[in-house]
């Protein structure tokens, strides 16, 4: 039989990071209880295997045309700095500006605004592409069409408005 202090050393080590994600702890008692029933506690997942999961339902997600998980999979890879200038690693993919420029170009091809402006933003600032005004614009235009907001802000002219489809 394995004694109650042990549970408290595997939850222990649980929560470093160690061990399975379900472990059985036998514990005995002097109650008169039954001493072959076992306590389970529950260890949570491995916070590394969860990212990997998580990133694999995101492209997943964009394989199957949903836009918004395109545009996620493109702010994972973009990369970022801190308030110092020192590039921010990140969780589970290897930041990438130009695999962020794909991603964001896939989002806007499935009609997601957010995608379209991380691309129009990235052709405009030059970042992991040429800077490119023309395809900036035409980003940014989609965008502005989409969602409307700060990405029509980047405009001289926004489009108009849809014409109404009218019923007879």
């Amino acid at each position: 039989m394995v004694s109650q202090p042990l549970g408290g050393i595997i939850a222990g080590l649980a929560s470093l990071g160690v061990g399975a994600a379900s472990v059985a702890v036998v514990s005995s008692s002097d109650s008169g209880a039954d001493p072959h029933a076992a306590e389970e506690e529950t260890v949570d997942a491995d916070p590394v295997e969860t990212r990997f999961k998580q990133l694999s339902d995101l492209r997943h997600e964009c394989a199957t045309r949903v836009g918004a998980s395109c545009n996620e999979l493109g702010r994972e890879h973009e990369t970022r700095k801190d308030l110092w200038g020192g590039e921010i690693k990140g969780k589970g993919v290897h930041r990438d500006d130009a695999k962020a420029l794909l991603y964001f170009r896939l989002a806007c091809d499935y009609d997601d605004g957010n995608g379209c402006y991380n691309l129009a933003r990235m052709y405009e600032t030059g970042k992991g592409v040429a800077k490119d005004a023309a395809e900036a614009e035409s980003a940014y235009t989609r965008a502005c069409v989409l969602i409307g907001g700060e990405a029509c802000a980047h405009l001289d002219e926004p489009p108009l408005p849809a014409a109404p489809k009218l019923r007879f």
